[in-house]
């Protein structure tokens, strides 16, 4: 069985978000369903074409847990990239407030893990094998994104498509 990243038990009925903290910083649980939160998200990580924010979070989705973007403007709040596409996600999701003052954005690439620096886990896969958040820029726009050894770059969903960089991308 996969290891997952995060341990919650809440109902998708619940009207208020639940905060909950994992090692990796302190993450917002919210549902597709809901209302994102308007206040104490943090600043956003990107601006999206039109100028909205975009935010970082962590989709659950069966068995995995995938670094995803997150803005008002989109259609149920959170997207991810996988298996080609922009996957708009149902469901569970946490936010996860950027702190500038603990947390950098490090160049990176080939999946690898920059020197000396301990990312921010931001979900895993099936198998369990770890995926972190990064920023990658599309068509001039910083998306974010996820990225893992196993994946030898960086992926990013962006106007309905999934797209791949090996360098020239950020990890949190």
């Amino acid at each position: 069985m996969p290891r997952k990243l995060y341990d919650f038990a809440a109902s998708k009925e619940q009207q208020n978000p639940q905060v909950h903290t994992p090692a990796s910083g302190q993450r917002i649980l919210l549902d597709s369903n809901g209302t994102p939160p308007a206040k104490g998200v943090g600043p956003p990580v990107a601006t999206d074409v039109g100028g909205e924010p975009l935010y970082i979070g962590s989709a659950v989705v069966g068995d995995s847990v995938y670094p995803c973007k997150l803005g008002a403007h989109l259609d149920q709040f959170c997207h991810f990239a996988n298996g080609g596409k922009e996957v708009r996600h149902k469901g569970q999701y946490y936010l996860l407030p950027f702190v500038a003052d603990q947390m950098e954005w490090v160049d990176a690439s080939h999946g690898y893990i920059p020197y000396n620096r301990e990312p921010v886990e931001g979900g895993n896969d099936g198998s369990g094998a770890t995926l972190y958040h990064v920023l990658l820029r599309v068509d001039g726009i910083q998306v974010p994104g996820k990225s893992g050894r196993f994946l030898g770059g960086a992926f990013a969903s962006f106007q309905g498509a999934e797209h791949f960089a090996k360098k020239g991308y950020k990890i949190l």
